[in-house]
């Protein structure tokens, strides 16, 4: 590790001025508390240069002087024994150093030097800020500590380099170890624990008092001692121990005496702590006493507590008959159960050699307690033994007169109630040990500040290197016993110091020769002047450059080698040379290119450690794909940066891409961008600044350009022209259901197809020609469209009416008698129409005609170009041949009697019955298609004679008839 040391010159020089500082400063009147104090959570190990300590009050600024120590950390027997306690180890318990703070940020303080301990930081270790007056100091109201709480407090120091005047007490009684709480309550005659568990008020056991040592869990309470804290109160109602210090603290009374003989009863008891051995390296406060056991439920003290640790500097103490006191607390008086104990007095440090006006100083145990009984005045509880007396040590090697010390163990507590058996003794109960008063204190005010540097040596000379006085020894690796001493050879040097407190510091200073370094020959970047500066900074005296200037730095701008001769510091000559390339900054060139077709490359040297270029290219080479800024960023291996830009003109010619359009007047074609332009040729020979082209076909020219490139381009132009469309329709009289012919015309030039629609919801696609029909009459919209390539859609649109065939109906067929009245047929629903005309099959024109005769009649009527045809059949509808004999004989010939003249298509009914004379009817036949009557009855043929025939018969138009005669059958 390192210790800041300071020169001798320095300290001198220090001591000087605060001589005078403090010589003209007025007295400073302090009292109350004037430390600060902070718990330690961390600390670096001693190794480490410079200490870092983290803590958990931030009190303290750069160069305050401080206070570490550790408060407890000892370790014990732990066995339920009479043993249990005994130190075995201190470990860290009670060590301490000082310090100076060279910076702080924010839980965290940094000394100015390593420490000397391994401090164990759970184990109450803190840093407190020590009270420094550089004039005369005044004590005006008691002045002391703050009271031993969560691990802080409990410590009073104080360094004032004059008089420490004293007008009132320094006081820290009762502010060291807590003594044992109040917890237990269960009564048990003889028991015999040393160590057991505390728990809470249903403990049988008083509490242990505090000590060096931390409790162990499980073993807080129980009779015996835990390092310098007292055991506690016994179940048997036994009286607790004193806490100890430098004095053992004594053994509490024997148990109640009702719990057996006298011999018995002496056996229990709380142990007194014990006592601590002393080095100047370690502090510690008085222990607390052992806590009560109270049973019965009367009043009871928890453990007196012990005092606290004084340490005072000054150059004179004038005590004006006040005190410095550390005394144990005495335990107040009880009755009828088991007293707690007194606490052990603390511990004081004056590092003074001059006193006037007495000095009384205080370091004595606490007073056991007293027992008065009001339950069981016949009978004996036991007093509790007295704290042990504390540690006062001078820095004088002897007693100064004005001095009165006192480190008095505490005397024991005595059984007051004068009907008790034990009336006026301490039933067994203890002093505490007398304490003690040293001389000789070294110097605990030490305050390591500043450590060995390293160093320079010039060639052929020595150099002085060392530390302050103060130290008990010193130890350097030459075998050197000086606090200083000379050395003439580069290397490293380590001294070992040990403190007035005896800890051993080790600190090295590396001893190198005076050196001058301009760097590494380098490359350096353009741009700004490259500044060499001599290292190492602040070493040198004087400057003398190549060309003779005597500045500190030299400024370059171009490649060359620079050469430095200096003086340093330490009256060394050097001289040095540095070789420097500035670097060439590239530039990037406008450039004009006459072909847009091939891109334009801009390039920075290969081997930059980054390109960005305005495009976002990476690279150190970009190709350009046309007109445009473009700008590049760019850093060097050596972090030189490069920002640059060039403008890049391409001259193009664009004749636009290949189109296809639909126009009647041409397409113009101009060259972009025509500012460019000096001079055109197109392939027909023109030399015009634009040319329109009507057809289809591929068009070029050749430019020249302001920059005097020659371009060439072409366009592919297809060009359709407007197209028209229509059809034709052969018969100027369409009829419904008559197909009629219909022929489109249409410009055929970039069509892609034709769309009919009939207007009757029949749309037909691409057919040039074709038969259409309208099946209902009326008015039809026909839409002829054309679709083209580049052309908008043409369409053609006409209107055309579809007639209905006229209505013709002559009437059913009917019938006429020859040589009978006429009869008229004719087209009656058209009659009145003049539109109408008629032609019959007789070759009339009329609308009806007359008829005579039977046989078919048929007309035809044509109206709006349609036409329509009917016809009508007129039968004949009278007898004008009925047989009036027949001879069924089989020869095939008038076998049959049957009237066929009548049978015509005009009779719906026909009835026939043939009756003989006698009236019986030998025949009946009612269907016009039957053979008539072959002269046979119920198959027999009858007789040859005269029959009478009844014909009934109703014709088509609802008429009727009947015939009567007689017919004769032959054989």
């Amino acid at each position: 590790m390192k210790q800041l040391l300071r020169s001798t010159l320095f300290v001198t020089f220090s001591f000087i001025c605060l001589a005078l500082i403090s010589s003209r400063a007025s007295a400073q009147a302090i009292s109350g508390i004037v430390n600060q104090y902070a718990k330690v959570t961390y600390i670096t190990p001693p190794s480490i240069m410079p200490a870092k300590i983290v803590v958990n009050n931030r009190v303290f600024l750069p160069n305050d002087k401080v206070m570490l120590i550790q408060m407890k950390g000892a370790t014990i027997i732990n066995t339920n024994t009479a043993s249990f306690g005994t130190v075995t180890n201190l470990n860290s318990a009670g060590e301490y150093e000082f310090g100076i703070v060279k910076s702080v940020s924010g839980d965290t303080v940094t000394l100015k030097s390593p420490v000397c301990h391994a401090y164990s930081v759970p184990d109450s270790v803190q840093l407190i800020k020590v009270a420094v007056y550089t004039n005369k100091v005044t004590v005006a109201g008691i002045l002391t500590c703050a009271p031993w709480a969560n691990g802080v407090g409990g410590v009073l120091v104080v360094d004032a380099a004059d008089s420490f005047v004293m007008n009132a007490d320094v006081d820290v009684s009762t502010r060291g170890f807590l003594g044992g709480n109040v917890f237990g309550v269960t009564f048990n005659c003889s028991a015999s624990d040393f160590a057991v568990p505390n728990t809470g008020l249903s403990s049988a056991d008083g509490l242990k008092g505090e000590g060096i040592a931390q409790y162990i869990t499980g073993s807080e309470s129980g009779r015996a001692a835990s390092a310098n804290g007292g055991g506690g109160a016994g179940a048997g109602n036994a009286a607790a121990g004193g806490g100890g210090n430098y004095g053992a603290g004594g053994n509490g009374g024997s148990q109640y005496d009702g719990c057996g003989s006298a011999a018995v009863n002496v056996n229990y008891f709380g142990y007194g702590g014990f006592a601590l051995p002393y080095t100047a390296g370690r502090l510690f406060m008085g222990g607390g006493g052992g806590g009560p056991q109270h049973d019965n439920g009367y009043t009871v003290y928890h453990g007196g507590n012990g005092g606290g640790i004084i340490l005072i500097k000054a150059k004179a103490i004038v005590g004006n008959y006040h005190v410095i006191r550390s005394d144990g607390d005495s335990v107040a008086l009880t009755h009828d159960e088991g007293t707690s104990g007194a606490g052990a007095g603390g511990t004081i440090y004056l590092q003074c050699n001059n006193y006037t006006n007495t000095v009384q100083i205080e370091a004595n145990g606490g007073k056991g307690g007293d027992v008065y009984n009001n339950a069981f005045p016949n009978s004996c509880h036991p007093p509790s033994g007295g704290g042990g007396g504390g540690a006062i040590w001078l820095s004088t090697p002897s007693l100064p007169a004005s001095v009165s010390p006192s480190v008095n163990g505490g005397v024991p507590g005595l059984v007051l109630r004068p009907s008790s058996p034990c009336y006026n003794t301490p039933y067994n109960a203890q002093a505490g040990g007398g304490g003690n008063v040293l001389y000789n204190l070294p110097n605990v005010f030490f305050y390591p500040a500043q450590n060995l540097t390293d160093t320079i040596l010039c060639y052929n000379s020595s150099i002085s290197i060392g530390v302050d006085t103060g130290y008990q020894s010193y130890n350097w690796s030459t075998g050197a016993t000086t606090n200083v001493i000379s050395v003439s050879q580069t290397g490293t040097y380590t001294l070992q110091a040990v403190t007035p407190l005896g800890c051993t510091l080790y600190d090295t200073s590396k001893v190198r020769y005076d050196t001058l370094s301009l760097g590494d020959d380098t490359t350096v970047c353009f741009g700004s002047p490259f500044i060499v500066t001599p290292k190492p900074l602040g070493n040198f005296f004087t400057y003398q450059w190549q060309d003779g200037t005597t500045t500190s730095s030299y400024s370059v701008i171009q490649t060359g080698t620079y050469t430095l001769n200096t003086t340093t510091i330490h009256g060394c000559r050097l001289q040095d040379s540095i070789h420097i390339i500035v670097m060439t900054k590239p530039l990037l060139r406008d450039t004009i290119v006459c072909n847009a077709h091939i891109g334009v490359p801009l390039t920075l040297p290969a081997g930059y450690s980054s390109y960005l270029w305005s495009n976002g290219d990476t690279h150190n080479s970009i190709i350009t794909s046309g007109s445009g800024t473009f700008t590049v960023h760019a850093v060097t291996q050596i972090g030189c940066i490069v920002d640059d830009t060039a403008h890049v003109i391409v001259d193009s010619l664009t004749l636009g891409n290949d189109t296809a359009l639909c126009s009647n007047t041409g397409y113009i074609i101009t060259p972009q961008p025509s500012v460019n332009f000096t001079s055109y040729t197109w392939n027909n020979g023109d030399s015009t600044t634009t040319f329109t082209a009507y057809t289809t076909g591929i068009y070029g020219v050749t430019v020249s350009t302001i920059h005097n490139c020659v371009l060439k381009d072409s366009v592919k132009l297809i060009i359709d022209t407007l197209p028209t469309v229509s059809f034709i329709v052969p018969d100027s009289v369409l009829c419904e259901g008559q197909a009629t012919l219909f022929t489109a015309h249409y410009t055929s030039t970039g069509d892609t197809g034709l769309v009919w629609n009939f207007g009757d919801n029949t749309i037909i696609d691409n057919d040039k020609s074709i038969l259409h029909a309208y099946t209902t009459p009326g008015t039809y919209v026909v839409t002829l469209t054309g679709k083209y390539r580049l052309c908008p859609d043409a369409a053609y649109t006409k209107s055309i009416t579809a007639n209905a065939f006229p209505t013709l109906n002559l009437g059913p067929d009917t019938s006429i008698c020859p040589n009978g009245s006429t009869i008229l047929i004719g087209d009656y629903f058209n009659a009145g129409n003049s539109a109408a005309h008629w032609v019959w099959n007789t070759g009339d024109t009329t609308s009806q005609i007359s008829v005579t005769g039977d046989g078919r009649y048929s007309a035809t009527i044509t109206l709006d170009g349609c036409s329509t045809s009917d016809s009508v059949d007129v039968f004949k509808n009278c007898y004008l041949d009925v047989p009036n004999a027949f001879t069924p004989n089989g020869d095939g010939v008038n076998d049959y009697f049957f009237p066929r003249q009548l049978l015509g298509k005009g009779i719906t009914t026909f009835t026939l019955n043939i009756f003989d004379r006698w009236g019986v009817e030998v025949f009946q036949a009612t269907s016009i298609n039957g053979r008539g009557w072959d002269g046979k009855f119920n198959n027999k043929p009858q007789p040859e004679g005269v029959y009478i025939y009844s014909i009934d018969v109703q014709f088509t138009n609802g008429d009727q008839e009947h015939y009567q005669g007689n017919v004769t059958l032959l054989r």
